[in-house]
This record gives structure tokens, sequence and C-alpha cells, in this order.
């Protein structure tokens, strides 16, 4: 199940293209962005970042779920 802050924390890292910047902009750790992306993940069915890319980029079903979140 999803949560606001699951999609407060997905929006930010899309914004700031990559964990530790979001992280030090929302004054949390990496790890727990990175935790709460990954449930969120998992709510939507599948990867809403391609973590490959520096900065991350959205995948589609990112770029979907982005303008909803």
């Amino acid at each position: 199940m999803m949560n606001l802050r699951q999609l407060r924390y997905f929006c930010e890292v899309a914004d700031a293209g990559t964990l530790a910047r979001a992280a030090e902009r929302l004054f949390v750790a990496p790890t727990a962005i990175s935790m709460q992306i990954t449930q969120l993940e998992a709510s939507v069915g599948g990867a809403l970042f391609d973590r490959s890319a520096k900065p991350m980029t959205l995948t589609p079903l990112g770029l979907y779920v982005l303008p909803r979140a």
C-alpha cells in the first residue's frame, strides 16, 4: 500500500536526480528514501527509476506515475 511519504520521496528524487541530493533536501538518510521508493515500486508493480543511469532517470512507469503523484 502506498502512502504520502513514498509519493513525496518519489517526487523529490525525480526532481533532484539522485537519492543523495533528495535526502539532503528532505533531511533524511538516503537509505530511508531508497527503502520507501522500493516499497512504492512494489505497490505499483514495477521500477520507477533506471538506477543504472547517473543521474537516475524515470522509467516509462515512473513517467506515468509522476504527474499523478
